[in-house]
């Protein structure tokens, strides 16, 4: 499972649960309170810039899979947004479900911030007992949200070094040591092709037939998935955490309602331009080789009153 899907379960379940609440006297208030800001970096940062940036993130309503990414990238913001913005109509309706206290220190401090941006109070971006960032050292919504990415990351390097890299590779031609695979990741989703054949080309000087021959396979070289990872890191703490993530939260409810409609934007498009594909170039390739055949055939039978030789 997407280790986002799992996070979100385990807020929705941990971070307000009643009936939960009394087989786990461990979790306070303030152990809540560092879970959901940690949930609100990593949902507002480095998934909501997936939801932006992957391009099988889409709203291609046709396709299970397609569709199963839109919801796990997008959703987690959403959820967010409604917890953040609309807390009192959430605890209205689930009276036992949603006890985040600790939200009335967010509307305070949005409270200030939309102050700020007024003009009536110096402007201070880390106000209140919820800020965006307030070091290493102390709780915030980026350092939390660094924390658990980090989290994932180091696991999950490991464990594509030791065991997934060759999962999705395909055997050498005239070889039965290995069965076809059965499973694919997203980097070698991701790096087939062109961003193999390019970083090969331009960071390692390796041959492109070697490149082309690993994409045909799957056969990736390490070097390529630490430099993909490396890339995934600084694109998810500095454009996702230090640029999404704090659009999304220090620009209020404005802010991070753009940003929805900014990814949402994007993956319409991205379902649209597939759509566009399947209807014009897909389907009239089709027709193309379908008239050719037709042709072909046609050609092939003897005319009409033509006497045989």
């Amino acid at each position: 499972m997407n280790f986002s899907g799992i996070l979100l379960l385990l807020c929705f379940v941990f971070l307000g649960n009643e009936r939960f609440d009394a087989h786990a006297t461990f979790l306070t208030t303030a152990v809540r309170k560092q879970m959901f800001l940690a949930a609100f970096g990593v949902f507002v940062g480095p998934v909501f810039l997936a939801a932006m940036a992957l391009p099988f993130v889409a709203f291609l309503f046709h396709d299970v899979n397609t569709m199963a990414n839109l919801i796990i990238h997008v959703m987690p913001s959403m959820a967010m947004y409604n917890l953040r913005w609309n807390a009192p109509a959430l605890h209205a309706a689930y009276p036992t479900f949603f006890n985040l206290q600790y939200l009335q220190e967010m509307q305070d401090q949005d409270d200030t911030l939309q102050k700020n941006s007024r003009g009536l109070e110096p402007p201070d971006p880390n106000v209140g007992d919820l800020p965006f960032w307030n070091g290493l050292d102390q709780p915030s919504v980026a350092r939390n949200a660094l924390l658990v990415y980090f989290a994932w990351w180091v696991p999950y390097t490991i464990w594509m070094l030791l065991y997934g890299l060759k999962l999705p590779v395909y055997p050498k031609k005239g070889s039965d040591r290995r069965p076809e695979p059965k499973y694919d990741t997203v980097f070698h989703s991701l790096w087939r092709g062109g961003p193999c054949e390019l970083v090969g080309s331009v960071v390692w000087k390796r041959p492109k037939d070697i490149s082309q021959d690993q994409t045909q396979r799957n056969d990736f070289e390490v070097r390529d998935f630490m430099f993909y990872m490396i890339g995934h890191a600084l694109a998810c703490v500095i454009v996702g955490i230090g640029v999404v993530g704090s659009i999304s939260y220090m620009g209020g409810q404005r802010g991070h309602a753009w940003m929805l409609l900014l990814a949402t934007s994007l993956c319409a498009e991205r379902g649209a331009q597939r759509y566009t594909y399947y209807v014009t170039a897909m389907y009239g390739q089709k027709l193309r080789n379908a008239y050719k055949v037709a042709m072909t055939s046609y050609e092939r039978i003897p005319m009409m009153g033509k006497k045989s030789s």
